[in-house]
């Protein structure tokens, strides 16, 4: 990256040089000289330089919300609700999709943070609009909970795909995410997933008492979010 640096500064100055070099060049050359090589100059930087510096970012991003921040959740919950049950946990990253009819824009999920035990099927299938807790979490931007004997309309609009996927779970919470700078909570930017085999009466997810640990998880998340 360094040498790449003075690659550019040498590119500027060389021109520079070269502009009262030959002073009776035309001004609009010279112009034109300067601008092409400050393009250039600014070129190397962003591939050189900025690139790699972001690539290092996102890893680390990646590499903190699957390794640290998710499984910490999961040992935080365990330990205010013991019990004989057992929690994963995803962070489903929302795009908008488009579409033919009002709203025209509806967010479309996809597992992008996980902690171990997800299916292939799983990890690769996208929840569009309202389809199942986490869609509804992200389209109405609340939390959402599934259970189903308390709470099975979170399980409306999945396809069989999606049902076949998750027929093992019996319990979902899906809480929205947000940037850090969006006071209002207006704009969700993902949804993190906690999950059980067990129903929602070991998990307790629908308790208030245990949504500040996963709020708090979903804050921090949306902080290294890139």
């Amino acid at each position: 990256m360094f040498d790449a640096l003075l690659i550019a500064l040498f590119n500027f100055f060389t021109v520079a040089l070269s502009l009262f070099a030959f002073q009776d060049f035309n001004p609009m050359w010279k112009v034109l000289i300067l601008f092409l090589s400050t393009g250039l100059a600014i070129y190397i930087w962003y591939r050189s330089i900025h690139l790699p510096v972001l690539k290092v970012k996102i890893e680390y991003a990646d590499s903190f919300i699957s390794t640290m921040i998710l499984p910490a959740l999961i040992t935080s919950y365990y330990e205010k609700n013991p019990g004989e049950y057992e929690l994963r946990a995803c962070v489903l990253r929302v795009r908008k999709k488009l579409v033919r009819r009002p709203p025209f824009r509806i967010p479309e999920l996809l597992i992008q943070h996980c902690t171990p035990g997800y299916s292939d099927s799983e990890l690769s299938l996208p929840w569009t609009g309202v389809m199942g807790a986490c869609g509804r979490a992200a389209s109405w931007n609340k939390m959402i909970f599934y259970d189903p004997k308390e709470h099975p309309e979170a399980a409306g609009g999945m396809t069989p795909q999606h049902i076949e996927a998750t027929k093992h779970l019996n319990s979902v919470m899906a809480v929205p995410i947000y940037r850090p700078k969006d006071e209002n909570q207006e704009n969700v930017i993902a949804v993190l997933g906690l999950d059980s085999q067990q129903n929602i009466s070991q998990t307790k997810f629908h308790e208030k008492q245990f949504h500040g640990i996963v709020t708090t998880s979903a804050a921090l998340i949306g902080a290294f979010l890139p």
